[in-house]
């Protein structure tokens, strides 16, 4: 077995640092600061995704291993993982208040509870699996997910980028199979990078709940030449193979237009659609639902849903963090809003 430089565990100790302090009613409770502090990082410095922790991304940069490594320069080191990841973690707590405190909605949720609940079975029961489809691989939701469900196998399944990149790992662009630098994760929780997401290396009927949130940042909706299917319906068809009988499928889209748009989010939202049309991607993946929210509540679905709108933007390249700064700004202003549907469908136990 080749030796190598061992994980990276300021990641992952950052990540329980936050979750451990986490109360459940903290998105909602502090939604105004947090949703302001993210402004203020947009509009005074670059985001996390062009300011990573650069000296240990790069390939020649040599990185103090565990040993070599005194416990202050170990508290420091996992206070700059803790700033790299805070903002995404912000984000997703504001989900799951969104969500009833829960990652997963469907009634997956009380099942993947219910085997977790035992510490000794005289029986082997069946192995419980999820599949968290174009996820972010650290610090994400697939690692909320093992948290939550700590006897239940997670997998993080990513695009492998076709050129190398220097994003940070928690960034879902970052989808190098050996992502830079190697970070320790939870142990139920695993990485995997496929060569499109609609090829999945598992066997049929493998997972209980298959988990797709962000598949509009990466999968086109035009039909490749030696297909009848677009990308959307033929990933659509591998969730349903890899999905058990009675397993659920949950999924949430955005569309990116922004409603109740002021002159910035009009204009940019024309360069937007286009940029996404020129390769491929639906600009308008949903718009047969929009939830009609108080103003509190718009309040942390802004600070989630400005924060996927910001990745989307980004992953169109035609964006800099001071412009989207000011269109947030003047969304609050003008009470814009995004559209998003979400829900979960269940696989029939018997075809």
């Amino acid at each position: 077995m080749e030796g190598g430089p061992k994980p990276d565990p300021a990641y992952l100790r950052a990540f329980r640092a936050f979750v451990k302090a986490s109360a459940n009613n903290d998105a909602f409770v502090s939604r105004a600061p947090r949703f302001d502090a993210i402004q203020a990082h947009r509009i005074c410095t670059d985001l996390r995704d062009d300011c990573p922790l650069q000296a240990a991304c790069l390939p020649n940069a040599r990185r103090l291993s565990n040993s070599e490594r005194s416990p202050i320069d170990s508290r420091a080191r996992q206070r700059e993982a803790s700033e790299e990841i805070m903002t995404s973690l912000w984000a997703l707590m504001a989900g799951r208040w969104l969500n009833f405190g829960k990652m997963i909605v469907s009634p997956a949720h009380e099942q993947l509870l219910a085997s977790c609940m035992h510490e000794h079975v005289s029986v082997i029961k069946e192995k419980r699996r999820v599949l968290d489809l174009g996820g972010a691989p650290v610090a994400d939701w697939g690692w909320h997910c093992a948290v939550d469900y700590p006897k239940v196998k997670v997998y993080t399944v990513t695009e492998r980028s076709a050129k190398s990149t220097n994003a940070s790992p928690m960034s879902p662009t970052n989808t190098s199979l050996k992502p830079l630098p190697r970070c320790q994760g939870p142990k139920n929780h695993r990485h995997l990078a496929v060569e499109r997401l609609y090829r999945l290396p598992f066997p049929d009927n493998h997972f209980d709940v298959v988990s797709a949130r962000t598949l509009f940042l990466t999968l086109k909706c035009s039909t490749p030449l030696d297909s009848t299917l677009d990308e959307y319906d033929r990933c659509l068809g591998e969730c349903m193979r890899v999905l058990k009988p009675g397993g659920y499928f949950e999924y949430q889209v955005f569309d990116s237009d922004v409603i109740n748009a002021g002159p910035l989010a009009a204009e940019l939202f024309a360069r937007f659609s286009a940029a996404l049309e020129a390769s491929g991607r639906d600009p308008e993946p949903t718009k047969r639902w929009i939830t009609r929210s108080t103003k509190d509540v718009a309040a942390v679905g802004g600070l989630l849903g400005g924060w996927v709108w910001e990745k989307w933007l980004r992953s169109a390249s035609i964006v800099d963090a001071e412009t989207v700064g000011n269109i947030i700004e003047e969304a609050r202003e003008c009470g814009s809003g995004l559209r998003s549907l979400c829900g979960y469908a269940r696989k029939p136990s018997q075809l």
